[in-house]
């Protein structure tokens, strides 16, 4: 009787062997997905199924990541402190880490509208996943009072991304009823018209200080104006846009 190996496991070790003699490859990514990273793979070396093996190796990528971008001898200091379990506390007495990245948002901290963004992203995919018509979506509560708390930076940042991710999908009319005349379809088109014609790349787009104030660009000023307008009818509009650019890409991503 042979031992038979877990599903994956030959693919993995045949993808390691093939890797073992090919060059390094070149990412270019922003700073705070990086961040993130980071604190994905602290997290992750605390994982019962880790082995102390493996988790010194993502420690040890984690910690070029580190170097590499922590610029602040504060920050520094708080990332440092994710290596080491003494630092760790009883998730009953944690502090909720969306909660920690809305309050640096909310004071201006640009990692906190970095922090901000995927949180928000997160929320509105998971309403899309769930609600098969924008009108379902844009009035579930949580939703809702998401987009109306988060920041104008997190907002108009957003939106632009959206509109940038949309270049490959469009907007997605599936999404509303039929013959509806929605305002924020015709929102949605507009930001979707700025990307498509865009020539440049993402970086020239987004800007090389994205999410900073201002966006670059007729795209990230009409973002800008969008976010940043804080009135009900205003929030429910650019609410609407950001969930009709991002359905085609999660349907796309579901099917």
């Amino acid at each position: 009787m042979t031992d038979e190996k877990p599903p994956g496991v030959n693919v993995l070790e045949e993808a390691y062997t093939r890797w073992r003699d090919m060059p390094p490859v070149s990412l270019k990514m922003h700073r705070q997905d990086l961040y993130l990273l980071v604190m994905a793979l602290q997290t992750t070396t605390r994982f019962p199924g880790t082995t102390p093996k493996m988790a010194k190796h993502m420690e040890a990528i984690g910690r070029q990541i580190q170097e590499a971008i922590v610029d602040d001898p504060e920050l520094y200091s708080m990332t440092e402190s994710g290596w080491h379990p003494e630092h760790d506390v009883d998730p009953e007495e944690a502090e909720d880490p969306v909660s920690i990245f809305s309050g640096m948002a909310g004071a201006g901290h640009q990692l906190g509208i970095a922090m901000q963004i995927p949180a928000v992203t997160l929320l509105l995919a998971d309403a899309v996943d769930r609600h098969p018509l924008l009108e379902d979506a844009v009035h579930d509560q949580e939703v809702a009072e998401a987009w109306a708390q988060a920041e104008p930076e997190t907002r108009s940042a957003l939106l632009l991304s959206l509109a940038w991710g949309s270049r490959e999908h469009g907007v997605y009319p599936g999404y509303l009823p039929d013959g509806a005349d929605d305002a924020g379809y015709a929102t949605a088109e507009e930001l979707h018209r700025y990307a498509r014609e865009f020539s440049g790349s993402s970086e020239e787009f987004h800007g090389v200080r994205f999410p900073a104030m201002p966006l670059p660009g007729p795209a990230g000023a009409y973002a800008s104006s969008l976010g940043f307008d804080r009135e009900e009818d205003g929030l429910d509009v650019s609410l609407r846009a950001a969930l009709l650019l991002l359905a085609p890409a999660r349907k796309k991503a579901t099917e």
